[in-house]
C-alpha cells in the first residue's frame, strides 16, 4: 500500500471441493498458508479483503501519487476474483467511533458506509473490472452535520435553513424543534444527517418530507446512534431524487 495500515481482514468462502468440508465453516479453506507465498495464495484462493488505516488520507489522490497499491488490487480483482475495500479513517478515535467494521464481509463492500461518513475521509472499492474511489463531504449547519459522497468541486449539497415550512400532512404533531432544512443535490445518492444529542436529545424524532408521485409525503426514517452517543443520525436514500426537507421534533435526553 505504500503506507502504514491499522487493520486488515481477509475472508474466504467455503471450500466445496474439500472432502472434509463438513467440518469447515464459512470462511475456511483446506490449504494452510505457507509464509512467503502470499501472492500465489491470493491467486489460488479468491478472497474478500478490507484494509483500514487511520491516516486521514484522500485515497482519490493517494493512489494517483503512489499507484502501486491500486494497481495490485485492481489486477487481483480482475484476474483472481479478489473483492477489496480500502478505508481511510480520519484518526484512531474516529476508527473506534465507527458505526460498523463489517465492510467486505460476504462480498458486500460498501453498503451502509454512509453511516460512517462522519469518521471516514475516503475509501476505494475493487471488484471485477470496477474500481471506485470516493471521499466524503460534510457540511455543518446549526450544529447538524450533513454528509454525502463527494462528487464534484465545491459543495455537492445546497442546504437552506428555513426556506420552507413544515406541512400539516397528519404525520407529525406540533411544531418542529428545529428549523426546516431543505436539501438539494444534483447527484443521486445517500445523504446522512447527524443530529447533536446535546442539542435535541437522544430520543428526538426526525422526519423527512419530499415530493413523490405528484404529491408531498412525510415519513420517519430509521434512526441510529453513534457509538460515542454524541449524535443520532438518519439517511435519505435519494428516492425518488435528491431533494428533500428535514425537521427535528422534540424528544427526551
Amino acid at each position: 500500500m505504500g503506507y502504514e495500515i491499522y487493520d486488515m481482514y481477509l475472508e474466504y468462502g467455503k471450500d466445496t471441493d474439500s472432502p472434509a468440508v463438513s467440518c469447515h465453516g464459512d470462511g475456511m479453506i483446506l490449504e494452510m498458508y505457507a509464509s512467503g507465498g502470499f501472492e500465489q495464495f491470493l491467486q489460488e484462493h479468491p478472497v474478500n479483503v478490507r484494509i483500514d488505516d487511520c491516516g486521514d488520507r484522500d485515497l482519490t489522490k493517494v493512489f494517483d501519487e503512489n499507484p502501486h497499491g491500486a494497481q495490485f488490487l485492481g489486477e487481483y480483482a480482475r484476474k483472481y476474483g479478489m473483492k477489496a475495500i480500502v478505508i481511510s479513517y480520519k484518526s484512531r478515535e474516529d476508527y473506534e467511533n465507527g458505526y460498523r467494521h463489517t465492510y467486505g464481509s460476504g462480498g458486500v463492500m460498501e453498503f451502509g458506509i454512509w453511516d460512517d461518513g462522519l469518521y471516514i475521509n475516503s475509501y476505494g472499492v475493487f471488484k471485477g473490472d470496477d474500481q471506485k474511489l470516493h471521499r466524503f463531504e460534510l457540511q455543518q449547519v446549526d450544529g447538524l452535520i450533513f454528509g454525502c459522497i463527494d462528487k464534484k468541486q465545491g459543495d455537492d449539497l445546497m442546504i437552506r435553513p428555513g426556506a420552507r415550512q413544515w406541512m400539516d400532512l397528519g404525520e407529525t404533531k406540533g411544531e418542529p424543534a428545529s428549523l426546516v432544512y431543505s436539501v438539494d443535490r444534483d447527484e443521486m445518492g445517500e445523504v446522512t444527517i447527524f443530529i447533536p444529542v446535546r442539542q435535541y436529545g437522544r430520543f428526538c424524532s426526525v422526519f423527512i418530507q419530499h415530493f413523490n408521485g405528484d404529491q408531498w409525503r412525510q415519513y420517519e426514517p430509521n434512526k441510529g446512534v453513534t457509538k460515542d452517543k454524541e449524535y443520532v443520525f438518519v439517511t435519505y436514500h435519494g428516492i425518488p431524487d435528491s431533494h428533500f426537507d428535514l425537521a427535528v421534533f422534540g424528544g427526551g435526553s
